[in-house]
């Protein structure tokens, strides 16, 4: 079973989206960010979080629970282990 399947399918569809509540750049960024040994979920919970706040579509509400859950799931497996950000200080 292939890592975070919700979390990129749902990001797929937002990127797909004409009009939708988010640029399509932000998913596709957030798709990119997941790929890898390392998955960086901070994109894709900033997505999803905007995704929460302006939901609409039934859907759409179950696949952004479901995406949610499994970011969680996710972390919890993978806690101790730290995201590298892009930022430098």
């Amino acid at each position: 079973m292939p890592m975070l399947k919700e979390t990129k399918e749902l990001l797929s569809i937002v990127a797909n989206q004409k009009n939708g509540p988010v640029p399509a750049w932000l998913p596709k960024d957030a798709i990119k960010r997941l790929e890898g040994s390392q998955p960086n979920t901070e994109r894709a919970e900033a997505v999803i979080n905007q995704l929460k706040s302006g939901e609409k579509h039934p859907a759409l509400g179950d696949k952004i629970r479901k995406a949610e859950k499994e970011l969680a799931e996710y972390k919890e497996q993978n806690i101790g282990q730290t995201q590298k950000r892009g930022a430098r200080l």
